[in-house]
């Protein structure tokens, strides 16, 4: 897979370069040198870009249990599968919500959605998502705003010092 340009400008791509040279240094002058390059990892960015035509979620309904779809989620981690099934846990519609990670070198969360026959798996899920895109949401714009007024204040303040506290 083909790396997405990089910003040769950017403070992330020179930390990244330097961290690289840094490194080169190091397993150069140690006896590990033959691990450079060789680790047993994925490219960064094909864990978390889809490749062509890659769809990032299918649906599976899974006839062994009523009311039960599995959802394989591409290029995600523990850390959405597991913000997805505990909220959906408070919901009163869901009997059981869980998740699973088959490897950790493959970026794909498992989860699985049983419900009591009021709405679908998959309405559980996107209504699921809405709510925590809102909540985030919320949470951003309450971020922001306590940010710049403790900007706000701190001005405030090195500007009464600046004037000898009057």
């Amino acid at each position: 897979m083909e790396a997405p340009p990089t910003n040769l400008e950017s403070p992330l791509y020179r930390l990244s370069t330097s961290f690289q040279r840094v490194a080169a240094a190091f397993f150069a002058s140690s006896s590990l040198c033959f691990f450079v390059g060789k680790m047993n990892a994925p490219d960064r960015f094909e864990l978390f870009l889809l490749g062509e035509g890659e769809k990032k979620i299918t649906e599976t309904p899974f006839t062994a249990m009523s009311n039960t779809s599995d959802f394989l989620f591409k290029k995600e981690d523990h850390t959405l599968g597991n913000l997805i099934t505990e909220y959906l846990k408070q919901s009163r519609h869901i009997l059981m919500a869980g998740y699973k990670v088959a490897h950790p070198n493959v970026p794909e969360v498992f989860i699985r959605i049983q419900t009591d026959g009021t709405i679908t798996p998959k309405e559980a899920l996107v209504d699921a998502c809405k709510d925590l895109i809102s909540s985030f949401g919320h949470l951003g714009r309450e971020f922001t705003r306590e940010h710049e007024l403790r900007r706000m204040v701190a001005a405030g303040e090195q500007q009464q010092g600046a004037n000898g506290g009057i």
